[in-house]
């Protein structure tokens, strides 16, 4: 009987799809057993990101860099079979990993799911070749446990605040985020997906390199501004 697509995929990571795209030899390391990744440096010189829904679009990928900050539901087909995308992606200068939305409605437990299955999909692109930057989302500090033994040190990695950061208790969490990761991986590149807000990233740039990439979202309200102001 053929499978039926998980109704859940665009939330909750579709586990059970993992067999039938991994290689099945992915190293799992840490007390959490999560995927290890590779340390990957960028030359951030002249590069933009670009959304994984707009890839078809771009007319210069050689100086693009894919990001997963959208819906989830825009990129499920990259949950179910990540390694449909992989031409594609090819073309492109990098590759931030997916994204996968761990929602504070949902127990630590799921979080770490949505997160291990996250960090599988950056781990298996990383092994077919593909220069992947592990992404890191948390909602929680406790989120960031199943990381700290997964992420590479001296390695570029990206973060987005984007949705993370309208209240201050959610800036809070995100600023001690930060350091706690420049503290304990020692990245040498922080790519932020975000404004560069003083109360989250003030003390982080005195640590660590931080290159910011503006979210259309802020531009089109800059612009509105401008018509308005």
């Amino acid at each position: 009987m053929k499978r039926q697509m998980n109704p859940f995929a665009h939330s909750i990571a579709n586990l059970w799809t993992f067999d039938d795209w991994s290689d099945g030899d992915l190293e799992l390391v840490g007390a959490n057993k999560f995927p290890k990744l590779e340390a990957f440096h960028l030359d951030t010189t002249d590069v933009q990101l670009i959304r994984y829904d707009e890839i078809s679009k771009s007319e210069t990928p050689e100086t693009q860099v894919v990001h997963f900050y959208i819906n989830d539901e825009l990129f499920t087909n990259v949950m179910i079979n990540p390694s449909t995308c992989m031409s594609s992606l090819s073309n492109f200068a990098a590759i931030i990993g997916p994204d996968i939305s761990p929602y504070a409605t949902h127990t630590s437990f799921l979080r770490g799911g949505s997160i291990w299955y996250a960090q599988a999909i950056t781990a298996y692109w990383q092994r077919h070749g593909l220069p992947v930057i592990p992404n890191l989302r948390w909602i929680a500090q406790d989120d960031l446990n199943f990381y700290l033994d997964t992420i590479p040190h001296n390695s570029a990695i990206a973060i987005s605040t984007l949705g993370v950061s309208k209240t201050k208790e959610q800036r809070r969490c995100l600023r001690d985020g930060v350091l706690r990761i420049i503290r304990e991986v020692r990245p040498r590149q922080i790519l932020v997906h975000g404004i560069d807000r003083p109360d989250i990233f003030d003390e982080a740039k005195q640590l660590s390199e931080i290159h910011f990439f503006k979210p259309r979202i802020y531009e089109a309200t800059e612009l509105a501004g401008k018509k308005h102001g």
